[in-house]
C-alpha cells in the first residue's frame, strides 16, 4: 500500500498543465481597434451632413422672410379678354370671348422666369425684388384683364383688374409662386432631418 501511494504521488508530479501559446500583439490590435474608429468616422460624416442641412434650412427660412417683407402675395392668375364693348354679344358666346393673348402669355413666361431665378438664389437666402415696371411693359392697353382665383370648392372666381394694377398684381402672383417654392424646399429639408432623427433614435435604443 505504501509503495502504491508513493508511486501515484510521483506520477502526479510529472504531469504538467498544457497552456495555450500566447498570441502576438498585432492580433489584439486587429481585433479591437478598427470598429471604434469606424463608428466615430460614421458619426462625423452624419454630423457633417446634418450641419449642411441645418445651414440650408436657415437660408431658406431667411429667403421666406425676405420675400414676405417685399409685399403681398396672390394665389391666382391673370386672363385677358378682347374688348367687345362696341360689338353685340350673345349670352351663349360670352364665355368664348375670354381668350389668352400673347401679352398674357408674356406675363406667364415672366412669372416662370422669376421662379427659375428664385430656385437658384433661395438656397443662399438671396431673393431679388420683383420689379413691377418690367411687367408694365408687357401690358396691352387694348385688352381687358381679370384676376382669377379658386375658392374653397375649386370654382374659378374672376374680378376685373384695372390696367394700372396689372403690374402690382402680376408681381404679387410671381411673389406667391416664389414663396410656394421656398415652402416646398423647407418641407423637403425638414423631412430629411426628421427621417434622420428617427433612424438615430432607433440606433440609440439598440445600444441600451
Amino acid at each position: 500500500m505504501c509503495f502504491s501511494s508513493s508511486s501515484a504521488a510521483q506520477s502526479s508530479r510529472h504531469q504538467a498543465v498544457s497552456l495555450p501559446l500566447s498570441q502576438a500583439e498585432d492580433f489584439i490590435s486587429q481585433r479591437h481597434e478598427v470598429n471604434p474608429a469606424l463608428a466615430f468616422s460614421l458619426l462625423q460624416d452624419i454630423q457633417t451632413v446634418i450641419m449642411a442641412w441645418k445651414e440650408e434650412l436657415q437660408h431658406v427660412v431667411k429667403a421666406m422672410h425676405t420675400l414676405h417683407s417685399q409685399g403681398p402675395m396672390v394665389n391666382g392668375w391673370l386672363e385677358s379678354s378682347l374688348d367687345m364693348a362696341t360689338e353685340p354679344l350673345e349670352s351663349a358666346s360670352l364665355g368664348q370671348t375670354l381668350l389668352r393673348h400673347g401679352d398674357t402669355e408674356a406675363l406667364i413666361r415672366y412669372v416662370e422666369s422669376l421662379e427659375e431665378n428664385s430656385a437658384q438664389g433661395s438656397a443662399q437666402g438671396n431673393v431679388s425684388p420683383i420689379a413691377p415696371a418690367d411687367v408694365a411693359e408687357m401690358v396691352n392697353p387694348a385688352a381687358r384683364y381679370s384676376l382669377c382665383t379658386l375658392d374653397g370648392n375649386g370654382n374659378v372666381r374672376s374680378q376685373p383688374c384695372p390696367l394700372e394694377q396689372i403690374a402690382s398684381v402680376s408681381t404679387a402672383i410671381a411673389r406667391y409662386h416664389q414663396f410656394k417654392q421656398l415652402i416646398q424646399q423647407r418641407q423637403a429639408i425638414e423631412a430629411k432631418l426628421q427621417n434622420t432623427v428617427n433612424h438615430l433614435t432607433d440606433v440609440r435604443a439598440g445600444l441600451q
